[in-house]
């Protein structure tokens, strides 16, 4: 026994030395597999934030296409008042021409539409995020233009619509 007591005291340096060897060793295990671990979870929080803005930048998409459908009517019905009393070409002369190629604008974006959907739903897992960010961005531009048009549209079309009521009193 003092034998094992004596071989204990003189090797005591390397016994606590190969202990803290093993504890390393278990600690070096842990912090590898919490690495694995984290990098598997960051691919996965790009790519679920990637599948977000997909899903942003459609829904974006949809709503400059509604908008866009909203700016056809509001042209059409200003094309049609223009067809429906002449006596506005007289005094809007450049405004039917301009609603023409403001229609025909329209029409070309409302058909790249389709196209447009389809390229971004085939986005997939590992996209650049910041392309992702800068193409919803333009769109939601796209979108505010869109609706500060509309709104200059629909107050023109009701200007229009009252000097066609003056224009018909008289």
């Amino acid at each position: 026994m003092n034998q094992l007591i004596e071989l204990l005291a003189t090797n005591a340096a390397l016994l606590v030395a190969a202990v803290a060897l093993l504890i390393s060793l278990r600690a070096n295990y842990t912090a590898q597999m919490a690495h694995k671990l984290n990098v598997k979870n960051k691919a996965d929080a790009d790519r679920i934030l990637l599948f977000e803005k997909k899903r942003e930048t459609l829904n974006e998409l949809d709503s400059r296409h509604t908008r866009m459908a909203t700016l056809s009517l509001l042209t059409a019905q200003k094309i049609l008042l223009f067809r429906e009393h002449s006596e506005l070409h007289e005094t809007m002369a450049s405004e039917f021409t301009r609603l023409k190629a403001n229609l025909d604008g329209v029409q070309k974006m409302t058909d790249s539409y389709e196209k447009q959907r389809n390229d971004i739903a085939a986005i997939g897992a590992g996209a650049d995020i910041a392309v992702q960010d800068e193409m919803l961005a333009n769109i939601m531009r796209l979108t505010i233009h869109l609706e500060k048009d509309i709104a200059h549209e629909q107050a023109d079309l009701e200007e229009m619509r009252k000097q066609v009521a003056m224009i018909n009193r008289t």
